[in-house]
């Protein structure tokens, strides 16, 4: 059977164009500009009618540094999810959920012990995933667990900023930040 579109979508012309659908019913696009940064608009679909759709600029919120890859993946229900590659940087970055709802819940706890460059942590929360990252200058250094304990090996020395997101396994809930520096 041949595949039919019955709306034809006109977007930028800006390399590696991505579409996100978010559970608010937002659309919103995302493509590379000549300058190699994300560029940002969304159109807001009538009752699923997808005929007439007006793509409105958005600020770029994701990154302002130049970026060499881009990708994103639209979950029903949780929304977009999108990684990226800076330009000069061999490191990718994942951004889960893009759009967070304002109303988080609490963020988890999370205790920390640092042995020269291992740092063990534990994580005291009410949710099925988390995302722990350790943050130095432009570099980042990330875990994405299903339990409550792990540890990581740091690369050196340094001040480090600690991040740790949980997600539930119900639509779109996930928590508050839980941050504190840290050096090793």
């Amino acid at each position: 059977m041949a595949l039919t579109f019955a709306t034809e979508i006109s977007l930028s012309a800006a390399a590696q164009p991505q579409l996100g659908h978010e559970p608010n019913n937002q659309l919103w696009y995302y493509g590379l500009s000549t300058d190699s940064s994300i560029e940002n608009s969304v159109a807001n679909p009538d009752l699923g009618q997808y005929d007439d759709l007006t793509f409105e600029y958005s600020p770029a919120f994701l990154s302002l540094q130049a970026i060499q890859k881009l990708g994103v993946k639209a979950l029903p229900g949780f929304g977009a999810s999108m990684f990226y590659t800076p330009e000069y940087a061999l490191y990718s970055v994942l951004v889960v959920p893009i759009h967070k709802e304002s109303d988080a819940d609490s963020a988890p706890e999370v205790a920390l012990t640092i042995t020269d460059y291992r740092v063990d942590f534990v994580i005291t929360g009410d949710y099925e995933c988390y995302r722990i990252e350790f943050i130095e200058s432009v570099n980042t250094y990330e875990k994405i667990t299903y339990t409550c304990t792990g540890y990581i090996i740091l690369p050196g020395a340094g001040t480090y900023l600690v991040k740790c997101t949980g997600y539930s396994n119900e639509v779109s809930t996930f928590s508050q930040t839980y941050e504190t520096n840290i050096t090793v």
